[in-house]
């Protein structure tokens, strides 16, 4: 659209220049100011070049590192990145992994950054927590309000105890939720 209002803009007095910049601001949405700037710097922007940065790492050197990463419980970048060299060997060791001596450099070269963007794809997949601690209703204010069945509040030292003990029965199954 700005490749078809940039041309007749350029080239209209200032009459018709308000009237294409009505129809151009009404017809994509943006503001009236930036709609000018646009029609004005058309060329600037449509030729802007369309930069991709290539891919430093390649697709053997990314799926080594979701195996070393989920091998590691899937641990931050941070963490992962000092014990990366001590992880490949292992996992080379018994099997699991099979790298050429590229990949290898490659991998054990990589900062925490770069594994971070790495991993982020697969981040994603597994959003849920490990966590199965669920919000009771045992130590809600409701609760601690109203009266027992013998119509009195409970003793704050008892009170002091159930919530100890509530808070040492959560949850500590690892990976497995059933």
């Amino acid at each position: 659209m700005l490749k078809q209002f940039a041309p007749q803009y350029c080239e209209a007095a200032s009459a018709q220049k308000g009237a294409l910049l009505d129809t151009f601001v009404q017809a994509t949405g943006y503001h009236r100011r930036y709609g000018m700037w646009l029609l004005n710097h058309a060329e600037d922007v449509l030729q802007a070049p369309a930069y991709k940065r290539a891919s430093h790492y390649g697709p053997d050197v990314q799926h080594a590192l979701f195996l070393v990463w989920h091998a590691a419980n899937r641990i931050c970048a941070k963490r992962l990145i000092p014990f990366l060299p001590t992880l490949v060997e292992a996992l080379e060791r018994h099997e699991h992994l099979h790298l050429t001596e590229e990949c290898r450099r490659q991998l054990l070269s990589m900062s925490a950054a770069t594994a971070d963007r790495l991993l982020r794809s697969q981040r994603k997949v597994g959003q849920r927590g490990l966590s199965t601690t669920r919000a009771g209703t045992l130590l809600s204010s409701r609760s601690r309000s109203a009266p027992s069945r013998s119509g009195r509040r409970p003793d704050p030292a008892l009170w002091k105890q159930i919530s100890w003990l509530i808070v040492a029965l959560t949850s500590r199954e690892g990976m497995s939720t059933r």
